[in-house]
């Protein structure tokens, strides 16, 4: 796994965004793009200026460090193996 990500969210939650660290909805991947337009074309994320029904703009960018998605991955998994073993000792 890469260690650094990238999410992609809409403009329109900016301030949200920013304050609470926090936003409704994005894409996150692997790969840096340069603007808002190749994130919606690589994630295939409808938008048309204007458009009420537009998921996102994908020009607010947010890069994260992927040590905790593995993290909490590693803990989901132990969590599940000793569930397993304790179902199994029953």
């Amino acid at each position: 796994m890469p260690s650094t990500a990238y999410r992609y969210m809409s403009t329109k939650f900016a301030k949200q965004t920013m304050e609470s660290k926090s936003a409704p909805l994005s894409y996150f991947g692997y790969t840096k793009y340069k603007t808002g337009s190749e994130a919606r074309d690589a994630y295939q994320i409808f938008y048309g200026k204007g458009n009420p029904d537009s998921w996102s703009d994908a020009r607010l960018l947010g890069e994260f460090d992927t040590l905790q998605l593995y993290n909490f991955t590693t803990l989901q998994l132990y969590n599940f193996t000793t569930l397993q073993e304790w179902c199994s000792t029953g």
